[in-house]
């Protein structure tokens, strides 16, 4: 291969040959221009979204607290009557139908809830178990702490005295129930 070995010297009015550069300058200022711009928006949309936040907080009306009436009104509708007052609470009634035999309205009605069941099988096993000792057994749907739950039950009854022979007879046959009262 051949190659140029001669010095070659230039005059001071002679331009120097230039390397060719790559990239024009009309594409740099184009890719400056695209950056700023972009730059820019971007500081436009902060400046916007912070000024919309300001304006929503400063216009947000206060939340009103959700006024759940259930938990207020369940506990005062049904209450289980533990074992231990159920004779005490009989007594009472009787006393109180003594005083007042023309008044035949009853002061509360009572129901026996004699299981509750996570699976609907079982609650259905359970109902027909009662339905065949005689007593008019169905089922109740509950949903507490986001669980399903299927109640038994059985009622309703007039009389505590009446609820109590029942609960009896269930206990006899190894069910476990409690009498519940419901305010009329």
């Amino acid at each position: 291969m051949s190659r140029d070995y001669k010095h070659r010297t230039y005059r001071k009015n002679d331009p120097k040959p230039r390397e060719q550069s790559s990239i024009p300058v009309w594409k740099w200022m184009l890719v400056f221009i695209v950056a700023a711009s972009f730059i820019s928006g971007l500081l436009w949309l902060k400046s916007t979204a912070t000024r919309n936040t300001q304006q929503a907080v400063t216009s947000k009306p206060k939340k009103q607290p959700i006024k759940y009436e259930f938990y207020n009104v369940l506990p005062e509708r049904e209450v289980i009557i533990p074992e231990y007052q159920i004779e005490t609470q009989k007594r009472i009634e009787r006393q109180q139908a003594k005083k007042n035999p023309a008044n035949k309205q009853p002061s509360a009605i009572y129901m026996i809830q004699a299981g509750a069941f996570e699976m609907y099988r079982e609650a259905d096993k359970r109902k027909a178990q009662l339905i065949l000792m005689g007593q008019n057994a169905y089922l109740e749907k509950a949903i507490m702490e986001g669980k399903t739950w299927h109640r038994v039950k059985i009622g309703p009854f007039s009389s505590l005295n009446e609820a109590d022979g029942i609960r009896k007879r269930l206990n006899e046959q190894k069910i476990q129930s409690v009498i519940m009262k419901q305010k009329s």
